[in-house]
């Protein structure tokens, strides 16, 4: 038993270094979205395609209305959901081969076994 929590210890400490060693990777935001209480500066900001603040190059553009946006994986590229949409046709065309040639092997088993007991174009009489 005791075993089982120095190993959760060990994950926990590994977790914290992680942290620490890479903390503002970790809690630096993908995006954001910014209101604006007059159409002034609304339309200004949109003139506005690229600027640098603090180091980072910020992109300026025009977001969809609020019930439009998927807020899980915003990290992720389009460019990498693609990828994933490529590998999952490929996986599943795979999965689907597989699965037609195993259907194929098993007719084919079950054929020969039938052909094992009766062959065909033979006729066979019994002899009492």
């Amino acid at each position: 038993m005791a075993g089982k929590f120095e190993k959760a210890n060990e994950v926990e400490d590994q977790m914290t270094e992680l942290k620490n060693t890479k903390y503002d990777e970790l809690t630096t935001p993908k995006a954001f979205y910014c209101t604006f209480h007059q159409e002034y500066a609304y339309i200004k900001a949109l003139f506005i395609v690229n600027f640098m603040f603090e180091g980072d190059d910020i992109k300026v553009k025009q977001a969809t209305e609020p019930t439009d946006i998927v807020w899980e994986n915003r990290h992720i590229s389009s460019c990498g959901r693609k990828m994933r949409w490529v590998i999952a046709i490929i996986l599943m065309t795979l999965c689907t081969f597989a699965a037609f040639t195993f259907l194929l092997w098993l007719i084919k088993k079950k054929l020969m076994i039938q052909f094992m007991k009766t062959p065909p174009g033979l006729d066979c009489v019994v002899v009492d």
